[in-house]
């Protein structure tokens, strides 16, 4: 429900009633004071400890302060936490709270107060309450609206559950219906399976957002670009979510007003192909009356054949593993022991180790010439600073500045190029290593291919007189369907002569 209702001079003497239980509490010990006292006693006894501390410690150093710094910001903490209580049985701070929520948008109202104290304390009246809502939620997305009422419509219910009886005015959270022109500017464009797939129907319905007439004029209006296998589906799935939603009055058409779909969309086709192009769904149609008896008791005979051609198949494949599970373990096994080799090669390891070898040798040289650059820099940084002082830089000292500095950079180019040499001749050695390597390892690799062709060559050679019988069998299975198929088409093809005047050509 969106509103707890209460008649209106009910409201207004509900609200007296708050207003004078306030007005009685205003003088009480309330929790709120009693979390005030303890906190501001507990402030006043980290400030004297802290100057007791001081005292106790005092020596000529700032030091002798450190112990009292805990205390301090103990007791500042404390201090804080006692202005921020709110006690909202004080008609005071209560009426000082209610002032400043009235200008204040709804989000910043639930973030500093929390909606229970919003409802069980009446900080907006529900008027205002309805006007910051509506303002709230206007610029949302349709869902994100839904979202946001269901979550607001279950803590006002949880507010009301707890506020002791006739202590809580009359809330109306505003129904998402109010803003059903959402659904038709953001679905502009969209047909009815976009809109069911993006939007929950189920919800639509439920919040009155579309229409029975809508729904229906939708599904109509999307049907002529849908297959009769779609519309069928969207058919159910929609009437689903219409149960679930458990109002009345929604309908669609039933597909038996498309039946005509069925005719052209299978003209062209034998009964068999039908068959295979719309399996297992002649059932649907017969319910859905898109076909009548006669026309499914022929295609539930072709289904039948059907049927028991992949049961035969299924049960021949059956036979087939069972009377070669010692060949199928003897190819397996040696198939295992092939992966085994190939795994034991040792060529995996040292490639493994090369490319960790590689990478500690690179990242060991560009750190030792860090190294050496940072020290050429620090030694004339080191020359530099010591030039720091009251009395002038003399002549000398200036060129052995210059000196130094045309030295380092001299000394880092030369770091860097040796860096870039010894970088070039170890991936050059990498590479070279790695070749050998991955040399030994495609030959590994051979063996093992070759390990397993012979091992399924092997089990192609024993199993050869079972595997003959079973494509015996499969061979006769197929026969006899195809001969069934060919009666059924040629029973089909006799019942649309019936029913048309000309035949249309089968394929």
């Amino acid at each position: 429900m969106s509103t707890i209702s209460f008649d209106e001079d009910i409201s207004s003497k509900t609200g007296l009633l708050h207003t004078e239980t306030v007005t009685q509490n205003a003088n009480s010990w309330t929790e709120v004071k009693t979390k005030r006292a303890w906190a501001l006693a507990g402030a006043g006894l980290c400030l004297v400890g802290a100057v007791v501390s001081g005292i106790l410690t005092f020596s000529v150093s700032l030091w002798f302060l450190a112990p009292a710094i805990p205390l301090l910001l103990a007791s500042g903490g404390l201090v804080w936490y006692s202005c921020r209580l709110i006690d909202y049985d004080n008609p005071k701070e209560l009426q000082k709270v209610r002032n400043q929520a009235a200008q204040m948008p709804l989000s910043k109202i639930v973030e500093k107060f929390k909606w229970d104290k919003l409802f069980s304390y009446s900080l907006l009246n529900p008027t205002q309450f309805e006007t910051a809502y509506a303002h709230h939620v206007t610029p949302m997305k349709l869902m994100e609206l839904i979202s946001f009422y269901e979550m607001t419509c279950k803590h006002l219910n949880e507010a009301a559950r707890k506020a002791p009886a006739g202590s809580m005015p009359e809330f109306r959270v505003p129904e998402p219906k109010v803003w059903k022109s959402k659904l038709t500017e953001e679905t502009q464009g969209l047909n009815f399976r976009t809109v069911i797939a993006n939007y929950p129907l189920q919800t639509l319905i439920g919040y009155s957002l579309i229409e029975p007439s809508e729904l229906e004029q939708s599904f109509v209006d999307c049907a002529p670009s849908l297959s009769l296998k779609q519309l069928i589906e969207g058919y159910e799935k929609t009437n689903a979510l219409i149960k679930a939603s458990g109002k009345a009055g929604y309908s669609l058409p039933a597909p038996e007003r498309w039946k005509e779909k069925f005719t052209q969309e299978t003209a062209h086709l034998k009964c068999s192909k039908i068959l295979t192009s719309y399996r297992p769904w002649h059932e649907e149609l017969l319910q859905h009356k898109i076909i009548g008896q006669e026309e499914y008791q022929i295609f539930a005979r072709g289904q039948q054949l059907l049927n028991v051609n992949s049961k035969e198949e299924e049960n021949l494949r059956s036979e087939f593993q069972r009377r070669t599970e010692n060949e199928h373990e003897i190819c397996n096994r040696t198939k295992s022991l092939a992966d085994k080799g190939y795994a034991a090669n040792p060529a995996h390891a040292f490639l493994a180790n090369l490319d960790a070898q590689y990478i500690r040798d690179k990242d060991g040289a560009e750190k030792m010439a860090k190294v050496q650059i940072e020290a050429e820099r620090s030694h004339v940084e080191t020359y530099r600073k010591s030039l720091n002082r009251s009395t002038p830089v003399t002549e000398d000292e200036r060129r052995q500045l210059a000196n130094l500095e045309s030295r380092r950079e001299t000394n880092i180019w030369r770091i860097k190029q040796q860096l870039e040499l010894y970088k070039n001749d170890l991936e050059a050695q990498y590479w070279q290593n790695r070749t050998v390597l991955e040399q030994s390892i495609r030959a590994a690799v051979v063996l093992r291919d070759e390990a397993y062709a012979l091992a399924d060559q092997q089990f192609a050679i024993s199993t050869k007189p079972v595997r003959e019988y079973i494509d015996t069998q499969l061979t006769l299975s197929k026969s006899r369907l195809e001969e069934g198929l060919v009666a059924v088409d040629a029973e089909y093809d006799q019942f649309r002569t019936a029913r048309r005047e000309s035949p249309l050509p089968l394929q």
